[in-house]
């Protein structure tokens, strides 16, 4: 069995690289498709400006059946290893996804979109963190598994899945001017929908604060990233990233939309 070894260049890398934060999403997200000789569709790498450097966010897999991934990259983050929507996520919801100590992945966590009022967006996740320490740097070259195939024709068709995956390039991320917390909430938008009424979802963000208040009236300076999904999927990502200038009650936090009895999840630093 021979190998195909592969490295994509990154133009985004961080100012000052920490040996306990290389970044281990790629090498997860191809892997996991390899292993079961699924095509990757396309693959987005994910990066965060702030703190006037660059950090890993994640990645998001653009399934060929319509399905997709979130891998995110977070310091010893343990949660989960990736989110799936299905192609019918609206209708038919998704799935977190554990590795277990075996080396098995369990869907450990089914999810359903969570419809805001009076607009066509649902919410997705939402992370806050106080600053970018629980990222993980940008190398200059992004690592990812070996990939070992039987024949000439194997090889064949994972050069041109390789070629594919990556073509659609990099998606950066910035963050508003200003003072406070990050904020970075993903939400999907129906089809055929238009953008009319995309606001911020302000209840997950309450959650994260030290002293619990209302945000209802807050007014947000808000970025906001667009990314396209295959044809077969029934809804479109839509990115949001911002500042909250409110103290958190944990250095880094992500509300899922799950189920209701356990809504929250947290992760404090200490």
């Amino acid at each position: 069995m021979k190998k195909i070894q592969m490295s994509i260049t990154n133009p985004y890398v961080s100012n000052r690289l920490r040996v306990d934060r290389k970044p281990t999403v790629f090498i997860r997200a191809f892997e996991r498709l390899w292993k079961e000789g699924k095509d990757p569709g396309f693959l987005i790498p994910i990066f965060l400006r702030m703190e006037d450097d660059y950090r890993v966010f994640g990645v998001f897999s653009l399934n060929s059946g319509g399905s997709v991934s979130f891998f995110p990259d977070f310091y010893k983050l343990d949660n989960f290893h990736h989110v799936t929507l299905n192609k019918d996520f609206i209708k038919k919801k998704g799935h977190l996804t554990k590795v277990e100590v075996n080396g098995k992945h369990k869907k450990s966590i089914h999810i359903e979109a969570s419809a805001l009022r009076e607009s066509s967006f649902y919410h997705l996740i939402t992370f806050v963190m106080k600053n970018g320490d629980l990222l993980m740097d940008a190398t200059p070259q992004i690592e990812c598994p070996d990939i070992h195939y039987q024949d000439e024709q194997q090889r064949q068709l994972y050069n041109t899945w390789i070629n594919r995956s990556v073509v659609r390039g990099h998606c950066v991320l910035s963050f508003p001017d200003g003072d406070g917390a990050y904020a970075i909430q993903i939400l999907i938008c129906a089809k055929a929908k238009s953008m009319h009424g995309l606001a911020v979802n302000r209840h997950p963000l309450e959650t994260t604060l030290l002293d619990r208040r209302t945000l209802e009236k807050e007014n947000f300076n808000v970025c906001t990233t667009t990314i396209d999904t295959a044809e077969k999927s029934d809804f479109t990502i839509v990115v949001l990233t911002l500042r909250i200038p409110y103290e958190l009650k944990t250095e880094f936090a992500f509300y899922l939309a799950q189920n209701p009895e356990k809504p929250m999840h947290t992760r404090d630093s200490s």
